[in-house]
């Protein structure tokens, strides 16, 4: 409750004494401390503050001259807001989780668990800061700072928010810091567009990339780790004491995944969203393929939204196999599902489909000891995708043909997956006479 009003004659500065809130031990009882409410122009939110005075008098002199202080920064342009970073980012995620809930297709759960864990791990430097005082340059000294900080884990459930351990040491990827820096560029943007109390976002600089191609497994390592897969991987906790049955199915699930892969090389995101319903038998020209339908139910693809691709028909025939042998094959059911409802149900009572095979696939290559390459880093479940680029390749396959099947531009597709100079090239070498 506000006690003691004053006003000037423009109406543009109020001071004021207010009751503490319910919350409070001294609830009830007026807070001596004057507050001010200063509204520069219109257009421009109002902004309250406390004068820092218990005496009338003072705290008057004190918000007049506030007033003149954010007419003159307003005038050459500055902003005027007091409002922190953090404050910002507050209002920010609010909304976000307001359009995830009305547009879940335009704000999906992947961006929204993405914003609100960048802007909880990152950016604590500048969370206490006015809004509007951050400026480009400690925004980038900021963002070189967690480039080169140790990676940590964090519990994915999200009411643990807790760090669990450090990862690696390693500097962070351009594209992994391009991601950090598109949330902070869209909290100053929501400052700017729908807060209105800034008026230009500060400059960010763009992380780039000095990676080029580099080898992943061979066409033998593929042979012999597929060879492993179907004849011991999940055969060898028959050995086990207790009930395998779970254990088995997640191999199993592995299994069939790593084939889906290297046969198709569809992103982990794609390939573990996949519906009943994505694939079909498809016949033309008397020739059967497996027509592939990427994201078509749920947009989840975001680099490349809806796309449909052919694959062989051995595709076809690893998926049926495998849909005679889950419990859940109606056709909006994940091809990739939990074996039951343990890690709980979507809302629509389906069964939630896999994550994540980072840890059987670390577990299978380090059965046959292939789980570091030459250079000693350890290998991860996206080589699979590189792998299919680089088969295909070197079986003949053209390269725009290759990068319209995984979704990139062909330009990615020979910098990073495929090489130039690797001795891939398509075609017989010509004799010159």
């Amino acid at each position: 409750m506000i006690k003691d009003l004053w006003t000037n004659d423009r109406g543009t500065l109020h001071v004021y004494r207010e009751t503490y809130k319910p919350s409070h031990p001294k609830k009830g009882q007026v807070n001596p401390v004057w507050q001010m409410k200063i509204k520069v122009r219109r257009g421009v939110p109002a902004q309250k503050m406390s004068t820092g005075h218990s005496d009338k008098r003072l705290a008057q002199r004190h918000a007049l001259t506030k007033l003149d202080q954010l007419i003159a920064l307003d005038a050459q342009g500055f902003s005027i807001s007091s409002m922190r970073f953090r404050e910002v980012a507050r209002q920010y995620l609010k909304h976000m989780e307001n359009e995830n809930r009305i547009n879940p297709d335009r704000t999906s759960d992947e961006k929204l668990a993405h914003h609100k864990r960048c802007i909880r791990l990152h950016f604590d430097d500048i969370a206490e800061k006015a809004i509007g005082s951050i400026t480009s340059k400690a925004l980038n000294d900021m963002f070189r700072d967690i480039e080169v900080k140790p990676k940590e884990t964090y519990s994915s459930r999200p009411d643990l928010q807790q760090k669990k351990s450090i990862r690696h040491a390693g500097k962070r990827s351009a594209s992994g810091m391009n991601k950090i820096k598109q949330v902070a560029r869209a909290v100053f943007k929501h400052a700017r567009d729908r807060l209105n109390i800034i008026k230009d976002i500060p400059v960010i600089q763009a992380s780039t990339d000095t990676l080029q191609y580099q080898a992943t497994l061979s066409k033998e390592d593929w042979i012999r780790i597929q060879e492993y897969l179907d004849t011991e991987f999940v055969k060898e906790l028959d050995n086990k004491p207790t009930d395998q049955t779970r254990p088995k199915y997640y191999r199993q699930g592995f299994v069939d995944y790593s084939k889906l892969v290297v046969w198709t090389g569809l992103r982990a995101s794609e390939a573990l969203k996949l519906q009943w319903r994505d694939i079909s038998w498809e016949v033309e020209d008397d020739y059967d393929y497996c027509l592939i339908n990427v994201a078509g139910f749920e947009k989840l693809a975001r680099k490349t939204k809806d796309r449909k691709f052919r694959a062989d028909f051995q595709v076809y025939d690893l998926l049926m196999d495998r849909r005679s042998r889950v419990h859940h094959t109606n056709p909006r059911d994940y091809i990739f599902t939990h074996f039951d409802d343990r890690f709980g149900r979507l809302d629509d009572g389906r069964i939630k489909p896999i994550g994540s095979f980072r840890g059987t696939f670390k577990t299978a290559l380090k059965n046959l000891k292939l789980d570091k390459d030459p250079k000693g880093k350890n290998r991860v479940p996206y080589q699979w995708r590189h792998l299919h680029a680089q088969l295909s390749r070197q079986a003949g396959k053209s390269l725009d043909d290759i990068a319209e099947d995984i979704g990139n531009k062909i330009t990615t597709t020979e910098r990073y997956y495929v090489g130039r100079g690797q001795g891939t090239r398509k075609g017989k070498p010509i004799k010159i006479s």
